[in-house]
């Protein structure tokens, strides 16, 4: 999902559990476990990175209760400093003693589980069981960008955060908050409402329902399509930006795929466009000759190839005729008639490209994060 969305749901959790201090400090602790699986991004500087590293082993479940502790114990450390005893002895409540370490690292991991949750509900696909297996798991439920998922719970985190805190917790005149303000310390924390509490509640359980409930119409209109399939047809509803409203539709026929914009509440069939899948022995070659493409046909289960003609300047350059290749996955293609073409995404994601010649040897290749980025340069094997 979008950073904004794990910001959101990551802001939410501590609210919604009982204790909770009402301070700036516990929504940015929340936020900072609620993002933490995406640190991976870092390790994506080459195309193998990319491939392999994002939604890899931060995402994997195994190694989240650490992940959690990573983020806890810095952050109770420093409430423990801010409430330490004054000289006169008056100990200003941060809460962190009815609100303690424990709470701390669940708040921690339902943040965590959340994000991951929300990442296997995308198209992308998460290594959720590394280092066991680098099977990514992807239900296809939401586009990466999902403004229904979001924004509902986004005026509800911020509704929740105006509202006034618990009364009767910490009064205003009582001796801890007088002789803080008297030390020149930090007030006493407040903790959050029980009206702000529930509706945390409710925008987390819509985070967490909302993704089902897409994936349940993925499944019925899947069904209700599939039986006017020809014989030996499979149908796949892949995520479209504008999901569950919008699927894109994925035929695969023997050595093609079929792809269309499908509506559910539309009786017209979707305008299918051709694609070919990779040549066997082409693609069984280039990866005996370099593992980019072994771990190019683990990211892209809907590839597809196409082929175009050297241009002149390049073929120049070689004695023998060589050939141009480009694999890509129709995850990452926008159909012809999808409504997300007025918007402007038309580029593809992740293409892989090849340069082959007439005896099959693999002489350069380049990877493309975006279909636009005709500049990246080949990196060259012969």
């Amino acid at each position: 999902m979008d950073s904004l969305t794990h910001l959101v749901a990551g802001a939410l959790t501590p609210l919604a559990f009982s204790g909770a201090p009402r301070r700036r400090a516990m929504a940015l602790f929340g936020i900072a476990a609620g993002e933490l699986p995406d640190i991976d991004v870092i390790f994506g500087s080459t195309p193998e990175a990319l491939m392999s590293a994002h939604r890899g082993i931060t995402h994997a479940l195994i190694w989240q209760p650490l992940l959690a502790s990573l983020v806890v114990l810095p952050f109770y450390i420093w409430l423990c400093r801010k409430s330490a005893p004054s000289p006169a002895g008056v100990r200003p409540a941060a809460n962190h003693d009815a609100f303690g370490l424990g709470r701390l690292f669940l708040v921690a991991l339902f943040a965590l589980y959340t994000h991951i949750y929300l990442d296997c509900m995308t198209t992308y696909g998460t290594q959720i069981f590394l280092p066991f297996s680098d099977i990514r798991v992807a239900f296809s439920s939401m586009f990466i960008v999902d403004l229904l998922l979001t924004m509902p719970p986004l005026a509800l985190m911020i509704y929740a955060w105006r509202l006034p805190p618990a009364k009767g917790a910490s009064a205003l005149f009582s001796p801890e908050r007088t002789g803080a303000r008297r030390h020149g310390q930090a007030l006493p924390e407040m903790p959050v409402s029980g009206r702000a509490r529930r509706i945390a509640r409710i925008a987390i359980a819509w985070m967490l329902l909302y993704p089902l409930a897409s994936l349940g119409i993925n499944a019925a209109v899947a069904a209700l399509r599939s039986p006017s399939l020809a014989s030996g047809a499979s149908l796949r509803l892949l995520t479209e930006p504008f999901s569950p409203f919008v699927w894109k539709a994925v035929i695969e026929d023997a050595r093609t795929y079929r792809m269309g914009t499908l509506c559910p509440f539309s009786p017209d069939e979707p305008l299918l466009q051709n694609f070919v899948q990779p040549e066997a022995m082409l693609y069984e070659s280039l990866k005996r000759q370099h593992p980019i493409f072994r771990q190019f046909e683990k990211f892209a289960p809907f590839m597809i190839q196409t082929e175009r003609p050297t241009d002149y300047m390049t073929q120049m350059d070689y004695t023998e005729t060589v050939r141009e290749y480009a694999f890509a996955d129709l995850r990452y293609i926008i159909s012809a008639d999808s409504p997300a073409r007025f918007f402007g995404r038309e580029d593809p994601n992740f293409i892989l490209e090849a340069r082959v010649n007439d005896s099959g040897a693999l002489l350069a290749y380049r990877f493309l994060r975006r279909g636009k980025l005709r500049s990246t340069p080949w990196i060259l094997l012969q």
